[in-house]
């Protein structure tokens, strides 16, 4: 169609929208056969390309308007009309007028809080309760006000007197569920204080029953909404004058500590009572959403009293929460016991989040002990799941992920002498690394159990009041030990990509930490520096006492330092010129010369000449010497880096495949 033709066309839409007759200048098909082929024939021969895009032609919409002028219509009627939502949302007057009448109203919320029989037509089983749903949460305000009312909230609420069992027999239970979770998210969102002042005034009650459902995600995803500092509470704050009677928060910030106490004992008891699968699991979920909730500005009273309870503000209760989640960290005799399966999984999501928080709190070390207590428990039920099992699973990863967790925190947390040797005695007996280094052997495509795995064994080598467990990981042979050193190597050497990325992520790290004692603090002193590596001269000393340390130095000389100059480049994006002679390449010399102020810059750094000889091959690069990972590095890795027109997007989003795919390629193999 040329741009004559549209505007044609727009005209011709404009006569027909203005009159439903036919225009004065007679039949289209004689008077304008231009638009033959626009609208069709009139005698029914087809259709025009008008025709097809916009319908067969526009329709006179009448409106629901006539049909309240009968005495006897019912609701039923209005909601089978196919306009409601349209009409709800144009305002209607005689429409919204009708659904705000009590009798009506309260029907209207029936079909969403009354699980239909099952005789019921399918109206009301799915239609009804749907558009229900749809009409109050187009969010007119009179409707929303009339929704709000103490009675109708009352009414509304009413779903959950039903117990579990009903609901899940009911086929279309979780259905309404759903329709009674995005009603009250509409409110939480536009009428907030009043919906949480029924809230509160309910008290615990509303809560309770909540909980008893929990096994519904539409119900765990309204339970966040509530007990989370959610985006529509801090939007209403911001936009609130900062009155009393009109900000919410006061009415939770009246909540005391025997509410969140009772909060976190009803997710335990769920945990570790409940009989439904789901229930145990959204338990777990939600305990572990509040322990890690980001508070903001003002928080959330009920978030902010569980984390307290599990960051031994209140010592009694935060041992019995650990001790029962720990508790519940234990494989089941049987393997084909989903119900112990999903208690062990969750107790294990709510740890790891306990973790999280213990690590980003740098302590308290009391805390670290305790979840150095459920990692022991975690390795052993890890260990017999990589025996049992042909695949990772969810419940793999969930404990390969507490254990990570686990290791990390106690690696970075401020503890005292006392603290720190327990948890070293707790850590070597659990020997967890190993367990995690076995778990990514029997499953080698499992990327989130090699994260982990690399994740613990990391924190164990740079730790710096981790040498108990160090001395496990690198010296001690099987059973006590998972002599990580040839696991690296051995992995390294493997068709497996993904073991090769986990092998070279280990090995830098050990690497690291020996290099570490080559270079001075640049942070002076920083928590984050250089300083906060495990003493360089201890790990060292454990690798010259390994069996390993020998084949360890060749390896890390040869295959290794290859690897590493391989996906070494400066922050230039220009590969780092690395050369076994000590002289450089012929496209740097005129900056790198004896003479130039970067080979001063060196020397100053490294000492002397011979000094840095004496660690291996002398580096030089083509741009600054700063920051090079070469330069922090030390003179162990010096190999030719591919020439300048080789692809450098060794990018870790395909995770420790794409990583072991670099090995695969400098080792040839």
């Amino acid at each position: 169609m040329n741009l004559i033709q549209f505007e044609i066309l727009k005209i011709r839409i404009f006569l027909r929208l203005a009159s439903p007759v036919a225009p004065p200048w007679g039949s289209r098909s004689e008077e304008m056969s231009l638009f033959n082929d626009l609208w069709g024939d009139d005698d029914g021969g087809g259709g025009g390309f008008a025709a097809d895009v916009l319908g067969g032609g526009f329709e006179i919409v009448e409106g629901m308007d006539s049909l309240f002028d009968k005495d006897d219509v019912t609701l039923e009627e209005v909601l089978s009309d196919p306009h409601i939502i349209e009409e709800v949302a144009a305002r209607s007057e005689k429409l919204l007028s009708f659904l705000l009448t009590d009798s009506e109203l309260e029907k209207l919320l029936m079909f969403v809080e009354q699980l239909p029989g099952v005789g019921a037509s399918t109206e009301v089983r799915v239609k009804f309760p749907y558009l229900s749903c749809e009409v109050i949460c187009v969010g007119d305000p009179r409707l929303l006000d009339r929704v709000c009312e103490t009675k109708h909230l009352e009414m509304l609420f009413s779903i959950l007197d039903y117990k579990p069992e009903q609901v899940r027999a009911n086929p279309q239970g979780e259905q309404n569920l759903g329709y009674f979770e995005k009603i009250l998210d509409k409110l939480l969102q536009q009428r907030t204080p009043r919906l949480l002042r029924f809230l509160k005034t309910a008290g615990l009650t509303v809560l309770d029953k909540l909980m008893r459902h929990i096994y519904s995600r539409s119900i765990l995803s309204l339970l966040g909404k509530l007990l989370e500092p959610g985006a529509s509470l801090l939007r209403f704050h911001a936009n609130s004058a900062g009155s009393n009677d009109e900000n919410p928060f006061p009415l939770w910030m009246d909540w005391t500590e025997k509410n969140a106490a009772q909060i976190v004992g009803i997710l335990l008891s769920v945990a570790r009572d409940s009989t439904d699968e789901d229930a145990i699991s959204n338990a777990g979920r939600l305990m572990a959403r509040l322990v890690t909730a980001d508070m903001g500005q003002d928080g959330n009273p009920i978030a902010e009293q569980v984390r307290q309870n599990v960051r031994d503000v209140f010592p009694g209760s935060m041992e019995a929460s650990l001790t029962q989640m720990r508790q519940l960290i234990q494989y089941p005799a049987n393997p084909r016991n989903s119900l112990q399966k999903a208690r062990l999984s969750s107790a294990a999501h709510m740890l790891t989040a306990v973790a999280q928080e213990t690590l980003s709190k740098n302590g308290p070390g009391r805390t670290c002990v305790e979840l150095c207590l459920a990692a022991q428990a975690a390795a052993v039920a890890l260990e017999t799941h990589v025996e049992v099992s042909t695949r990772a699973g969810s419940l793999g990863l969930r404990l390969a992920r507490f254990l990570g967790s686990v290791y990390e925190a106690v690696s970075c947390c401020g503890l005292t002498s006392a603290e720190s040797s327990e948890c070293n005695e707790v850590l070597r007996t659990a020997n967890g690394v190993k367990v995690l280094l076995d778990a990514s052997q029997k499953f080698p495509d499992a990327d989130q159990v090699h994260l982990e795995t690399c994740r613990a064994s990391s924190s164990v080598l740079e730790s710096a009041h981790m040498i108990s467990v160090a001395h496990q990981l690198v010296v001690d042979a099987p059973p006590e030990g998972p002599r990580v050193l040839k696991f690296i190597m051995e992995s390294f050497r493997k068709e497996d990509t993904r073991l090769r990325g986990l092998a070279i992520a280990i090995a830098q790290s050990v690497a690291a930490c020996v290099a570490a004692r080559k270079v001075a603090d640049p942070t002076g002193g920083h928590e984050s520096g250089l300083g906060s590596f495990g003493s360089a001269d201890s790990l060292s000393s454990l690798i010259s006492e390994s069996e390993d340390g020998e084949q360890w130095e060749v390896f890390s000389t040869t295959e290794l330092r290859a690897a590493t100059a391989e996906m070494c480049h400066d922050l230039g994006g220009r590969p780092v010129p690395i050369r076994e002679d000590g002289a450089p390449p012929a496209e740097a010399a005129d900056e790198t010369g004896p003479d130039s102020p970067q080979a001063a810059g060196n020397a100053s750094t490294w000492g002397s000449a011979d000094q840095a000889s004496a660690t291996g091959s002398t580096m030089t690069s083509s741009s600054s010497s700063s920051g090079s990972f070469a330069d922090v590095f030390g003179a162990d890795f010096g190999e030719a880096p591919p020439s300048r027109g080789a692809s450098t997007d060794r990018g870790w989003d395909a995770g420790f495949g794409a990583f072991g795919g670099v090995v695969s390629k400098t080792t040839g193999s």
